[in-house]
């Protein structure tokens, strides 16, 4: 069962643009576990989210919670399912999924590129690609490769960690519980 409860800071986005410069690295490792944490937990139970982004995951108390089950699948039920990019943040998508929307049906590994994306957002405070139009050509850059720059001022280990998560090919993504031992070790350093 899964409980939908109210927020008092809203989404990660808003958080991020009115309180980024006042994080400090233990703030953002202690989000970027919790959120790690959360995609971990419905990997557990082979729940795909397939639409990861900055407005399902809302602050509350100071820590996140993953929403925006809209679109979330059981694995078993996501070969029967008709896959469009409609509603889909292309810049949170997995380039395996851009590049063939029509057949490629989101899994695990579509769901740690996400948490990539998101991890350097958390470390940036910047929208990914914000200075770049949501169109078809931005979907050809992420397809060839195109990804943010890492924040000077970021761990290397943090950085090593989100740049594994969003690689183009998902066969070289690390499974969500190797992000989380890695974010585990990150965060005893």
């Amino acid at each position: 069962m899964l409980l939908l409860e109210d927020t008092d800071e809203g989404t990660l986005r808003d958080y991020l643009k009115k309180s980024f410069l006042q994080l400090k690295w233990d703030v953002k490792l202690k989000f970027a576990k919790q959120l790690v944490s959360a995609v971990n937990c419905l990997h557990e139970n082979d729940i795909v989210h397939q639409n990861l982004n900055p407005e399902d995951i809302l602050i509350k108390g100071g820590n996140i919670k993953l929403g925006g089950f809209g679109l979330t699948k059981k694995i078993k039920k996501l070969t029967n399912a008709v896959s469009r990019i409609y509603g889909v943040y292309i810049q949170y998508a997995d380039p395996e999924y851009l590049k063939n929307h029509q057949e490629f049906i989101r899994n695990k590994k579509s769901d740690v590129y996400s948490v990539g994306v998101l991890l350097w957002q958390i470390s940036s405070g910047r929208v990914p690609f914000e200075f770049e139009l949501p169109d078809f050509s931005l979907v050809q850059l992420i397809i060839e490769g195109k990804r943010e720059i890492s924040i000077k001022g970021t761990p290397s280990k943090y950085i090593d960690i989100y740049t594994a998560c969003w690689e183009g090919n998902l066969k070289d993504r690390p499974s969500i519980k190797q992000v989380l031992r890695n974010i585990d070790e990150d965060n005893n350093r």
